[in-house]
């Protein structure tokens, strides 16, 4: 059976975000292809570390980590070191983390209702540090 998580925490830099609703991570490995002349079959290797994080927020634009979001489009730059880490229910931490750049966000108003924010962020230069 799969085990649910708990404790689910954003960080930007040392601040917790606060509102997340959900954090969608894909960590991964772009594929290089090392292929010899003459060879049958064609032989792949493990590229970089690459990894992406969807954020769904309930926005509130009195929040800095909320403003951080958009102010890294307008500002193409990374915005932080960004931190997504969980618990398993046997307690065990696990993390990812790196320097980050907003690639997206998506504001969605809805009138007598919450603001929310989607949000993409890739992590730049492929530094990344994965624990646990």
């Amino acid at each position: 059976m799969a085990a649910p998580t708990s404790a689910v925490t954003v960080k930007f830099d040392s601040t917790t975000v606060s509102g997340v609703g959900s954090v969608d991570l894909n960590l991964f490995h772009t594929p290089i292809e090392t292929t010899a002349v003459g060879d049958t079959y064609r032989v792949f290797e493990h590229g970089f570390k690459e990894a992406t994080v969807d954020l769904e927020l309930f926005y509130d634009s009195s929040v800095a980590t909320h403003v951080q979001i958009p102010e890294g489009i307008d500002t193409p730059a990374n915005i932080a070191t960004v931190e997504i880490s969980w618990q398993t229910v046997s307690s065990t931490v696990k993390k990812v983390s790196g320097k980050c750049m907003v690639t997206s966000w998506r504001l969605n108003l809805t009138p007598n209702n919450v603001a929310s924010v989607t949000a993409s962020l890739t992590f730049a230069n492929g530094a990344i540090t994965v624990v646990g």
